[in-house]
């Protein structure tokens, strides 16, 4: 395999490259990245670093902003099964100071000196399952890691908002804009530093509204995707809530995968909704939603599905087309929502208790559990149905098309009492 081959194929080739072949010492894989780089004349610079996880790391200076406790993850609760429901472990939250730190707006990590990586983690059972390779991580193991460092520009101070996901609006929401909770929480001289997050995050404006609404007033610096940056002091707070970013070959979620905090969800639903219903429900605020998708990814019969929904009274709502202020309001006022699994479903933070949700998902994702946990956090009946994808690993799942039942939407519909059909 060439060097230029390596860098354009599938990541875990980084991995087979030097755990599973002659590179196994980090000292010979970056001897070998080198002589590639020199050959190729390529300017990526690609080094074997050893990885340290964020809660073990030895920062000379963190704090602790809450302490751990127990938790409840709740499966998804599948038509004609019992839901399942498993205890879990909430991570102490730290905030932790890191002097000349390397960061990339799409990593959950730090570099140090270019000779450490400090990754935050989800927290769980099969550790060595999870993968969190993603922005200037390519592959990693439990205590090594290849990373790629590219130009870089300087900041003096910053609080890191950005990370793993940055530029999904689940990842946004539910781990990375959920740390501000903590922010009043810093010592006094950290508080106003400024805050740093992902250009994905002002040109997505759903996102910006939502940071404007949590952080308002404080000063922002926007992180380029083609860069990294080294920041003299950066804050770096753990998040309350995770789950793997992906998961390693073809494993499935498990249930106690996830981890969401309710004294988090409370945060966000409590500082959203306070906002949004300021205004009052708009008289087109539909009672039954169905989750339309725009994306090209996980392509399936949409229109079919929707014209059968329609004779229920069902309107097609495409969430990422709406403000943020507009999607809480939305789904408030929403007593049934249908649709694929999917971001749009972290708008059930902001549901009233007692509403009823409809999702399908490929089997393949096993027991993911984020959507269900905050559904059962937030008191929304929650159900789901599943299909088969037909793929091999986690990162497939998430563009691989399929073909939905009728006959499943009805069998789902089915569990609730019937909304009244439309005439037509």
């Amino acid at each position: 395999m060439t060097f230029r081959t390596l860098l354009s194929g599938p990541k875990n080739a980084l991995v087979t490259t030097f755990i599973r072949s002659a590179f196994i010492h980090p000292a010979s894989a970056n001897a070998f990245f080198s002589f590639c780089r020199w050959k190729s004349n390529s300017r990526l610079n690609i080094k074997v670093l050893p990885l340290v996880w964020m809660d073990e790391s030895s920062s000379r200076e963190k704090g602790l902003l809450r302490r751990s406790s127990e938790g409840v993850a709740y499966g998804p609760h599948y038509i004609g099964c019992v839901q399942s429901t498993e205890r879990i472990y909430l991570p102490d939250i730290h905030y932790y100071v890191f002097k000349r730190a390397h960061v990339s707006a799409a990593s959950s990590s730090v570099i140090l000196n270019e000779k450490q990586v400090v990754l935050d983690r989800a927290f769980g059972p099969d550790q060595n399952k999870y993968d969190f390779a993603v922005g200037h991580i390519l592959a990693h193991d439990w205590d090594t890691s290849v990373v790629r460092l590219r130009k870089t520009e300087d900041i003096k101070k910053g609080i890191f908002l950005s990370g793993n996901g940055s530029w999904n609006y689940y990842h946004w929401i539910v781990e990375i804009l959920a740390k501000l909770e903590f922010l009043s929480k810093l010592p006094e001289h950290y508080q106003m530093y400024p805050l740093l997050v992902s250009e994905d995050v002002v040109r997505i404006p759903s996102f910006r509204e939502s940071l404007d609404i949590f952080a308002k007033g404080h000063e922002i610096i926007v992180l380029s995707k083609e860069l990294q940056y080294v920041v003299d002091e950066l804050i770096y707070i753990n998040s309350p809530n995770n789950l793997p970013f992906n998961l390693m070959g073809n494993n499935k979620f498990k249930c106690n995968y996830v981890a969401i905090d309710r004294l988090s969800i409370d945060y966000l639903r409590k500082f959203a909704l306070q906002d949004a219903l300021r205004t009052p429900a708009h008289s087109r605020c539909p009672r039954r939603i169905f989750l339309r998708r725009n994306s090209p990814l996980r392509s399936y019969n949409q229109d079919e599905v929707f014209n059968y929904l329609s004779m229920f009274g069902f309107t097609e709502v495409v969430m990422e087309n709406l403000s943020f202020l507009e999607q809480v309001r939305m789904v408030h006022h929403a007593d049934y929502i249908v649709g694929p699994t999917g971001a749009a479903w972290t708008n059930l933070i902001f549901c009233r208790p007692g509403a009823k949700a409809l999702c399908w998902m490929a089997e393949e994702f096993g027991d993911f559990s984020a959507y269900s946990s905050i559904a059962g956090i937030v008191g929304v009946d929650l159900r789901y149905l599943t299909y088969k994808a037909g793929v091999h690993s986690t990162r497939e799942l998430y563009s691989k098309g399929y073909y939905m039942e009728l006959s499943m939407i009805e069998k789902g519909l089915s569990v609730w009492e019937k909304p009244a059909m439309v005439a037509q």
